[in-house]
């Protein structure tokens, strides 16, 4: 139903002496989770360098991003994939940063919410109603900044407001969408990676996958532009 990021929002951070992406052939890059959308992401970025993911490159699975900072500070791996605002906490540690791949303007479904279909249609007026609330969140957070700070601190539990900050200005002016639009090219991105090694997969159609109906709904009613006030 949703797409709230549509596209990486990770950068690649590795010892100061790496300059450039090629220059993690042979090195080790630490991850949060196997399976997850650092490790996605990372085999994405890995293949479009012309670097074979597990061959060319270990992907070492390490915790989430506070465990990467501190594997990459102990040189247990040579790079890590983080998001803000621990992109910058490694950069103040001396990391260098290989790569923003945000900028690679692939399209990519990140953060999204979902439903089977028989829910939405046994209870298209339960999901509209969490769906204007989600709304409401999306513009609570960009535009009630001092709320979306706090926000930030507890759950990234980092007590430097600088650091926040940063998170929250990309996030807030850069990344997140007013209308989050589930994206047929945001999911194709991950039918063709699957395919890779599930060739089952190629075939999937992404408009299966989505239903941009709900919020289409709640922006034709004018919801959205009443909440910003334009």
């Amino acid at each position: 139903m949703t797409a709230t990021l549509n596209t990486f929002v990770f950068k690649i951070l590795a010892r100061p002496e790496l300059k450039k992406p090629e220059q993690l052939k042979g090195k080790k890059v630490g991850i949060s989770r196997l399976g997850g959308a650092s490790d996605f992401s990372i085999r994405y970025a890995l293949t479009h360098w012309g670097l074979v993911p597990d061959k060319d490159v270990a992907i070492i699975q390490v915790g989430g991003e506070p465990e990467e900072v501190m594997a990459l500070q102990n040189k247990a791996v040579d790079a890590v994939i983080l998001s803000e605002p621990f992109a910058t906490v490694a950069t103040r540690a001396g990391a260098s940063v290989l790569a923003d791949l945000s900028q690679l303007g692939v399209p990519y479904t990140m953060h999204g919410f979902g439903a089977r279909k028989s829910f939405i249609q046994a209870n298209r007026d339960v999901v509209i109603r969490f769906m204007k609330a989600y709304l409401e969140g999306i513009y609570v957070f960009k535009t009630k900044k001092n709320v979306a700070l706090n926000v930030l601190k507890k759950y990234t539990r980092l007590d430097d407001l600088s650091l926040v900050q940063v998170a929250y200005d990309e996030m807030s002016q850069r990344l997140i969408r007013r209308v989050p639009y589930p994206d047929r090219e945001g999911i194709q991105t991950i039918i063709d990676q699957l395919a890779k090694t599930r060739p089952q997969m190629k075939n999937l159609n992404p408009a299966d996958f989505i239903d941009p109906s709900i919020l289409k709904e709640i922006d034709d009613s004018g919801f959205v532009k009443k909440l910003y006030g334009n």
